[in-house]
């Protein structure tokens, strides 16, 4: 059963990756193939080495603390954003040239 441990942790490493990036795009297939293994190993009953699986759990446990993560991240920008439109009545976001992306206020919403 050593293959599945190390194809797991590789998901499981990937997945940790994608977080700490910020790349949430990557995650769709992540979840996808973790998945799909988790559920072979369960219905197999497999018997991973005690060993094996107190780190898997461990590593899985350590990823979710990293989901949490992002939504209170994104929840804290996404409430930062809303604070800063109420309080001007309106935000522009610039990209790096100085070009005007987008406006946001609080009468007609976001304007790309």
């Amino acid at each position: 059963m050593k293959s599945k441990s190390v194809s797991i942790r590789k998901i499981i490493d990937d997945e940790r990756k994608f977080l700490m990036a910020g790349n949430f795009s990557g995650l769709k297939e992540i979840l996808r193939n973790k998945e799909a293994i988790l559920e072979e190993i369960e219905s197999k009953k497999s018997n991973l080495e005690v060993l094996d699986a107190e780190r898997l759990k461990q590593e899985l446990a350590e990823n979710q603390d990293l989901y949490l993560s992002v939504k209170v991240g994104i929840s804290s920008a996404l409430k930062r954003v809303e604070e800063l439109i109420e309080s001007r009545g309106s935000l522009k976001v610039y990209n790096s040239k100085g070009t005007q992306v987008f406006t946001c206020d609080s009468a007609r919403g976001i304007r790309v």
